[in-house]
């Protein structure tokens, strides 16, 4: 990945194809894609697929929330797009990447909904995407527009959890 020269924002690595959130629904796919022909039945604990449904629809929630955020800050949801405000109120308060966190639950509250282990053993995928291509594309430009102050915001907020 090239880094961004001051006038200009970096350029995305060929990983770097797809929205985000497309990451999680391709990988979530391909498991159910494989349970198709290879169960693996997740463990019927009583109770369990309630919460998990809870949980994906507090989650799910959740996501068009922080997308009001930027829309008030009047800032671009597009990560190809340069950043204009750089939030650090509401969840951004306790992670980086709060709308990405919210896809990982609602991934796993899915997979427990679904029944299928196997979305579990490729959700490693998109979080490798989003950990080691996506998210430094993304703070490579806001490291450019913001400077000192992301790098401020970085060492008080982890980028997960």
């Amino acid at each position: 990945m090239s880094m961004p020269s001051a006038t200009s924002p970096a350029h995305p690595s060929p990983l770097f194809i797809l929205p985000p959130p497309l990451y999680f629904g391709v990988s979530f796919g391909a498991a159910m894609l494989v349970h198709h022909f290879v169960p693996l039945a997740f463990p019927e604990l009583p109770y369990l697929h309630l919460v998990a449904l809870v949980v994906l629809v507090v989650a799910a929630i959740g996501i068009p929330c922080q997308a009001i955020t930027f829309l008030v800050r009047r800032t671009t949801l597009n990560p190809f797009a340069a950043p204009t405000a750089l939030l650090e109120k509401g969840l951004y308060r306790l992670s980086r990447n709060p709308m990405y966190v919210s896809l990982a639950i609602i991934y796993l509250a899915g997979m427990i909904v679904a029944g299928s282990v196997w979305p579990l053993a490729l959700l490693p995928i998109p979080l490798l995407i989003m950990d080691r291509v996506v998210i430094p594309f993304e703070e490579a430009n806001m490291r450019l527009t913001f400077g000192g102050t992301f790098d401020a915001y970085c060492a008080r907020v982890r980028r997960w959890i």
